[in-house]
């Protein structure tokens, strides 16, 4: 819910835990366009993804 619905910031990083985020990656559910514009932001999580197949 974090992902689709901070305002800010400081949103993000109040509420979003980086590994935990990363662990849970390739099982979100998320809109299409949201997952490609965080995977292009932060390619990391594209990694996850890729080797969780």
């Amino acid at each position: 819910m974090v992902l689709t619905e901070a305002s800010t910031v400081e949103d993000l990083h109040t509420w979003l835990d980086a590994d935990l985020l990363r662990r849970l990656w390739p099982t979100l559910w998320l809109p299409p366009q949201l997952r490609q514009r965080w995977e292009d932001d932060f390619p990391d999580l594209a990694a996850t993804r890729s080797s969780a197949g």
